[in-house]
């Protein structure tokens, strides 16, 4: 896919994300072949949670007395980095990730709400990631060792509990709510494997969402539906 895109695009939407690590438009970038920052994939990220608005990033929000009255309050500089309707079907495949995906472990581990992100493991198992976000929060966790010795986990075994621990202490009271679509969006039961529209025969379901006019039309035609016999 990354070829097809062209890898310079690939490159610049790193940038208008936020990454600001060294990065060439080769064909292993997409692979993850580049360094970057725990920082810098949650700042990323954000950008993403946020429907494409990148905010300038900064450690503390404001300041304010024991009685709730602000003494600092800083103000908020964004930009629309990506397409809102192209940034929530990002978020929307992303959520694949926890439900199917490699982290579909999260369920098991009590994330029962909705929330989006993506394992990640290097060869030999050196980094342990996860990048995972509501539309409340971003959590990225790396697990390694400064001498980059095998840490025997991947992306799923290692940062995935490290991340669901703490989004359930984050919301230990009641779960998020789901993104909510931006106009343009509409969403269809697809079957899995075939990727057009699920027929009553179809076992294996999931709802896609799509750019309004661009959901399959077309029935599966691995599973047609079986006519009714009088």
């Amino acid at each position: 896919m990354a070829s097809e895109v062209g890898f310079k695009e690939v490159l610049n939407t790193a940038r208008l994300a936020g990454i600001k690590s060294p990065l060439l438009p080769v064909p292993s970038m997409a692979l993850g072949s580049f360094e970057v920052t725990p920082l810098e994939l949650a700042y990323a990220y954000t950008t993403i949670a946020s429907g494409g608005i990148r905010y300038e990033r900064f450690p503390l929000f404001s300041v304010t007395t024991a009685k709730g009255d602000k003494i600092i309050a800083r103000k908020l500089n964004s930009k629309q980095a990506f397409d809102p309707q192209v940034t929530y079907l990002s978020g929307y495949a992303m959520e694949g990730v926890l439900t199917r995906g490699t982290a579909k472990e999260a369920k098991s581990l009590n994330i029962n709400f909705p929330a989006s992100g993506k394992t990640g493991t290097t060869n030999g198992n050196k980094d342990s990631w996860f990048v995972g976000f509501t539309r409340d929060v971003v959590c990225a966790v790396w697990v390694g060792y400064d001498s980059g010795a095998d840490t025997g986990m991947t992306g799923a075994q290692g940062a995935l509990h490290i991340w669901t621990r703490f989004m359930r202490s984050y919301y230990s009271q009641s779960g998020p709510f789901a993104i909510t679509p931006p106009r343009g969006i509409e969403t269809a039961v697809i079957d899995s494997k075939s990727g057009y529209l699920a027929t009553a025969s179809c076992t294996q379901k999931i709802r896609e969402a799509y750019i309004q006019g661009t959901a399959p039309k077309k029935k599966c035609p691995d599973h047609p539906e079986k006519s009714s016999k009088r």
